[in-house]
């Protein structure tokens, strides 16, 4: 990536000095100033609209703990068994690709211990960002 970008930033001097239509100097240096300013203003617009969608998504009233993922298990490459609780009752729903399906309403709901110590990589990412007890 490197040396392609350095061999781009060499050749610039020549495109500059090339003709354009009518014997028009190209200016080269400033069209790849140009996009790569549109460039980045495109990422920070993607930046900023995501930040914004996270902070939106938490203000949206009464769909905070109304349905709850209590117990998954991977029944193969990409088929899922989920226990949900819902208005107080709890479903088992087969979940697989294309589609959710209801497979059993629990007549005992599941005894649920708080929430389980996070595994893998998305304890590791609270660790390194610093907020181990967040959920």
């Amino acid at each position: 990536m490197s040396r392609v970008l350095a061999i781009l930033i060499g050749l610039l001097p020549l495109a500059a000095r090339a003709q354009g239509e009518g014997g028009v100097p190209v200016d080269t240096v400033a069209y790849a100033f140009k996009t790569l300013l549109a460039l980045g203003l495109v990422v920070a617009l993607v930046v900023v609209s995501a930040w914004a969608l996270r902070r939106v998504q938490g203000l949206v009233p009464g769909s905070a703990g109304r349905i709850r993922v209590l117990a998954a298990v991977s029944v193969g490459a990409r088929e899922r068994l989920v226990v949900v609780e819902v208005g107080g009752e709890q479903l088992l729903i087969g979940v697989a690709p294309g589609q959710v399906r209801k497979v059993h309403v629990l007549a005992e709901p599941l005894a649920v211990e708080g929430t389980p110590a996070p595994e893998g990589f998305a304890r590791r990412l609270r660790q390194a960002l610093g907020r181990e007890g967040e959920p």
